[in-house]
């Protein structure tokens, strides 16, 4: 007896060449950006971030002295904070926590 012959499988056809996909040519330059090597389509930044720095800038300060004036009631209401409070040389003298106190005769 004679063994089947095996099916001879269909090549494949051969894949397609990917197409040739243009490079972006950049922008070209403009009169205004003789500085610049290209025109870019982002604003420079303008008076929006400089407001937005000025304001970072004001929270801070104002956390930090709003601490300093008010140091002597954070202090009493989170007596940890009065050794970070004697490091920076804000307390005025031995500082007690408010269980601690002496009430005045």
């Amino acid at each position: 007896m004679a063994a089947p012959e095996p099916e001879s499988e269909p090549e494949p056809a051969p894949e397609p060449e990917p197409e040739a996909v243009p490079v972006n040519e950049p922008a070209p330059l403009l009169e205004a950006d003789a500085g610049h090597r290209y025109a870019t389509s982002q604003p420079a930044a303008g008076w929006t971030l400089r407001v937005a720095w000025i304001l970072s800038i004001a929270v801070v300060l104002a956390g930090l002295v709003g601490g300093v004036v008010a140091r002597d009631g954070v202090m009493q209401a989170w007596p940890p904070s009065i050794r970070a409070y004697a490091a920076l040389g804000l307390t005025r003298g031995p500082a007690a926590p408010a269980s601690q106190e002496r009430p005045a005769h």
